[in-house]
């Protein structure tokens, strides 16, 4: 448990506009973050998100939702060894874990010369189709939210938007396909130049990472049939550069098509 008394200080992590989220000191020594998932801000955020995805995503708004989504991720890291920060304490809609150090993996605009960059992207295409294959989906899939450390494990630190199935279904197929997007093209926001060198090995080695783990199975097939469906693009053309988006889907539907012609043989 963590007491308010044993609170040294607090400070706030990334734009406090749209999180709220915090780093708390103890008297310990040790450091811990802080995340509240019931602000106006919070609420308006994923409402907003709700709306412009419409038809893409179904993106899960309540507060009480979220939190126990991410309550519920914890458990199922734990039992299938996907790497998240632990729990350490929750008050109310507050959730205080593990605090990692690392890299995110959208830093590859500033951090080009990291070789293992492309590495840690294939790693991660292997996890989420780990995630994938269990009848789960990460839901808010963002480079951003992949943290790599020093020994070159990768956490997943938000799950507040996760799912986990029991049986296949319309929903789960949308979620996951949703996971695979957003991924990718959203990894054209730090690439407004589509000749960058960097953005297609990392794509490919993303690609290379999940379709290697991904089982070939009956929801596979539905699901490599709606890659690349302008159902889940179209909410990234008012920020993507068109070249950059052009160079993003043309990767993406030809591994498509070369995994449906191996399939095929």
């Amino acid at each position: 448990m963590v007491s308010k008394e044993d609170i040294v200080k607090t400070k706030q992590l990334g734009n406090p506009i749209l999180n709220s989220v915090s780093k708390i000191y103890m008297k310990s020594g040790q450091v811990y973050v802080k995340k509240n998932y019931k602000t106006i801000i919070n609420f308006l955020k994923w409402f907003g998100l709700r709306i412009f995805t419409f038809g893409s995503n179904l993106f899960v708004v309540w507060a009480s939702h979220r939190i126990q989504n991410e309550i519920n991720s914890k458990k199922f890291c734990k039992k299938y060894d996907i790497k998240t920060p632990k729990l350490i304490d929750q008050e109310g809609y507050n959730l205080i874990v593990e605090l990692i150090n690392g890299i995110p993996l959208d830093a590859v605009h500033t951090n080009e010369g990291r070789k293992n960059f492309i590495k840690a992207y294939e790693k991660m295409g292997m996890i989420l189709a780990k995630i994938h294959n269990l009848n789960a989906c990460i839901g808010d899939c963002k480079p951003e939210n992949i943290f790599e450390t020093e020994d070159n494990e990768l956490y997943i630190l938000d799950f507040d938007q996760f799912r986990f199935f029991r049986k296949f279904s319309e929903k789960m197929l949308t979620a996951q396909l949703w996971d695979f997007h957003e991924f990718l093209f959203y990894l054209g926001h730090f690439f407004p130049n589509s000749n960058h060198p960097l953005l297609p090995k990392l794509i490919r080695a993303f690609q290379i990472g999940y379709f290697n783990k991904r089982k070939r199975n009956k929801v596979f097939g539905k699901f490599l049939i709606k890659i690349g469906s302008p159902r889940y693009i179209w909410s990234y053309l008012l920020f993507l550069n068109p070249l950059t988006l052009k160079l993003i889907y043309h990767l993406v539907t030809t591994e498509k098509q070369r995994i449906i012609r191996s399939l095929v043989i």
